[in-house]
């Protein structure tokens, strides 16, 4: 756990606001509770989202990390 929170980084909400009407469009209509994260991933670099929840899959630019796949990856890398 000490390895994961020494890589997260708080991001402020101001840094979102210009990429929220983007994310909107690309996850809003399936579920508008996700916008902030598909916004914070537009906002940043990154590897893409770590998450189980379907409602990221086919999201335009987004790569979708599930458990099983992100533990692969990680497998591989030792």
């Amino acid at each position: 756990m000490s390895l994961l929170v020494e890589h997260v980084t708080v991001v402020p909400t101001a840094r979102l606001a210009p990429y929220l009407t983007k994310a909107e469009s690309l996850i809003g209509a399936r579920d508008p509770g996700d916008v902030p994260f598909v916004a914070l991933a537009l906002a940043e670099g990154n590897d893409g989202i770590w998450s189980n929840n379907r409602a990221f899959e086919g999201v335009p630019g987004i790569t979708v990390w599930n458990t099983a796949a992100l533990k692969q990856h990680l497998q591989v890398g030792r």
